[in-house]
């Protein structure tokens, strides 16, 4: 699925050269509006919709219906997807039907202290074990006074995480052993079963995926991995990327939007107004993602 830029253009009027300087073939140039631009310098790669301007570089496409039409991120959002070519060879989105699934003994009922904690940060606790099957990480062993998250992958349990809720112990979060990981979790993107459209939002941990719900996507910490980088882009059109507020967060926030946008994949940053999406409250949680259009009701 690409974006349509010859019949978007040809809609809009706007002002267009598919030949002469500064073109090549495969491609249709327009001034671009987010720089100096006073020639033609931003173009459209024909085959995969992709924007890119000689002076100033790379712009998703939502961020230039945005600026060419004067209209709204949300109105943007919209007018990008009425335009998208279906036509286009759709991706790949199985990447092994041989995956094994390996057996977690843990009790999927949380005790009164681990769903205080959950509560302490404004989660409904039933609602959230039972969405995403937690469980408890027992008072003994490597996982002790943790919540366990089970984590799937085409509906199977491929590895887990715990998190330690007694704010005492390190590490906060603790990864299944390796050697009982049927897919490392680098290898993959947390809760990417409940994230079905052409679009996700890409964060960082469990919390931040549990607040914005189906269509949150988590990378386990800001380091992502280039399988992880494939996988996305075998399942999504659109990645949006809401990474902490913090300086390093939003460098690697940068970084996986152009690996994406390399291998041709629509990604923006999300600018949200608490420092992690953990943090927003249900309301605006859901918002954003209405605004997203990937909003849904949970309960």
């Amino acid at each position: 699925m690409t974006f349509d830029i010859e019949k978007f253009i040809e809609d809009n009027e706007i002002q267009f050269w598919d030949t002469g300087p500064n073109t090549q073939h495969g491609w249709i140039n327009i001034q671009c509006p987010f720089c100096d631009d006073d020639t033609n310098h931003g173009g459209f790669n024909l085959r995969t919709g992709h924007y890119n301007c000689w002076k100033c570089g790379w712009h998703n496409t939502v961020e230039l219906i945005k600026e060419i039409l004067g209209i709204s991120f949300g109105q943007a959002v919209y007018i990008q997807k009425q335009y998208q070519n279906y036509s286009a060879i759709k991706k790949k989105t199985q990447i092994d039907n041989d995956i094994k699934e390996i057996k977690l003994t843990n009790k999927n009922k949380l005790r009164k202290c681990q769903k205080k904690y959950l509560e302490k940060r404004k989660f409904d606790a039933d609602y959230i074990t039972r969405k995403y099957d937690l469980r408890d990480g027992g008072i003994a062993g490597p996982q002790a006074y943790r919540i366990i998250f089970p984590i799937y992958f085409e509906n199977k349990i491929v590895s887990y995480q715990g998190r330690d809720y007694t704010e005492k112990s390190w590490p906060k979060y603790k990864a299944c052993e390796l050697k009982k990981e049927a897919l490392h979790h680098k290898d993959i993107v947390y809760n990417i079963d409940n994230a079905n459209n052409e679009c996700c939002v890409a964060v960082e941990g469990l919390f931040d995926v549990l607040r914005l719900g189906d269509g949150a996507v988590g990378t386990f910490g800001t380091s992502f991995t280039r399988k992880q980088v494939i996988l996305l882009s075998k399942r999504f059109e659109i990645v949006y990327i809401a990474f902490d507020k913090e300086v390093q967060a939003q460098k690697k926030a940068h970084e996986l939007g152009n690996m994406l946008a390399g291998v041709g994949v629509e990604s923006y940053i999300l600018d949200i107004h608490e420092n992690d999406p953990a943090d927003l409250s249900e309301l605006s949680a859901k918002m954003l993602m209405k605004e997203l259009n990937l909003w849904k009701s949970h309960k």
